[in-house]
Parts: structure tokens; C-alpha cells; sequence
């Protein structure tokens, strides 16, 4: 009886060992190591301040979550100070302001683009009228955003573009060729200039 059951049970075990896994279960990819985040270097660079006379009068507060709405009306007061300090002058779309500081042509153009615009392009009376403030603001010349074309005594924008707008001084230009930049006197009249003398940055954003 018990060899006859041996038998038994040894017939079985090989009939369970030669079927196919039933599950066919595929091998589970293996899960990944997870790495510490690599630290962000340290920087001794300081966020400017504001100047705190501004600050205090357009009341800004950062010890609560800003709407967007919070957001335009403290951006449009911040912009009234700016006028009303005469830092800015705005015009349509445009917003002219001016570092203070005399550079030559290419040095202004530079800063205007470094700063997210160009150098001030006067395309109407009233634009000429804003960048003329700053002329009579620090009693000194201004260039703006032309310069000559290939035709001698036609001035383009910067993109190429033949200017549209003018403000010459009588008899000007007169330079014919010698005299490739535009400046603006404190009178906001034009005369064309060498583009190397020393005048005031205006920039429009």
C-alpha cells in the first residue's frame, strides 16, 4: 500500500513539474534607485532693493498672496510715481525714460537694448514732445534710433525703414554722407551728427 501510494504521488509531482507555468507572469522590470537631488551651488549675489520712497508710496506689501488685479493697480501706481518724478514719460504704448548718462551712439543703443528696448524713435509730435523733455531735463542733446541710408541725406530706422516722421532744423541734414546719426537739440529740433560724440541716453520700451 505505501509503495503503491509512492508511486502514486511521484507520477503526480512529475505531471505538475512538466506543465507550463499558468500565470505566465512576464519578470518585473526592477524598480530604480532613487538618487538625492544634486544641491544648487551657492551664490553671493544680492537681490537689489527698491528705493524705499517709492515703495512707501505706492504702499507695496509682500506679506500676502498678490492677485493679478493687485498686481496692475500697484504697476500703474509705481508708473504714476515714475511720472510725476518726470522719470518717465509715456506716450500711447510707449515709455520713455533715460539714464542721465552721455555715451556715444552705439554705447546708447546697447544700453537701450539691454534693458528690453531701443533707443528712443520718435514717430510723431508727441513722441518727439516726451524725448524732448529729457533734453530740456538735463540741457543736453539727444540721440535717437536713425541713421543714414545709402542715399546721402535720407535717414532709416534702425530696422531700415525710411523715417516717416521728422523734426529737421532748418537747412538740415547737411552732413550729405559725413554725419550718419540723428540728435535731437533742447528745442527738439533735428540736425544730423558723426555718430562717436558724447549724448544723452533716452531708451523707449
Amino acid at each position: 500500500m505505501f509503495h503503491q501510494g509512492s508511486i502514486l504521488l511521484t507520477v503526480v509531482v512529475s505531471i505538475v513539474a512538466s506543465l507550463p507555468d499558468p500565470l505566465n507572469l512576464a519578470k518585473l522590470p526592477e524598480i530604480p534607485s532613487i538618487t538625492k537631488p544634486t544641491p544648487l551651488p551657492k551664490t553671493d549675489a544680492k537681490i537689489p532693493k527698491a528705493p524705499q520712497g517709492i515703495l512707501k508710496r505706492i504702499a507695496v506689501k509682500v506679506n500676502r498672496p498678490v492677485s493679478l488685479q493687485d498686481l496692475e493697480r500697484r504697476m500703474n501706481r509705481l508708473e504714476a510715481v515714475l511720472k510725476l518724478d518726470g522719470m518717465i514719460q509715456v506716450v500711447g504704448d510707449k515709455m520713455i525714460a533715460s539714464s542721465g548718462k552721455e555715451v556715444d551712439f552705439a554705447a546708447s543703443n546697447s544700453t537701450c537694448n539691454y534693458v528690453g528696448g531701443r533707443i528712443a524713435t520718435p514717430m510723431n509730435e508727441a513722441e518727439n514732445s516726451a524725448v524732448l523733455e529729457f533734453a530740456k531735463k538735463y540741457n543736453r542733446y539727444v540721440y535717437l534710433g536713425m541713421r543714414e541710408g545709402p542715399i546721402p541725406g535720407k535717414f532709416n530706422y534702425l530696422n531700415g525703414v525710411p523715417a516717416v516722421y521728422t523734426h529737421w532744423r532748418k537747412g538740415e541734414p547737411s552732413g550729405r554722407g559725413t554725419e550718419g546719426c540723428v540728435e535731437m537739440y533742447t528745442d527738439g529740433q533735428w540736425n544730423d551728427k558723426a555718430c562717436n560724440q558724447q549724448r544723452l541716453t533716452v531708451c523707449e520700451l
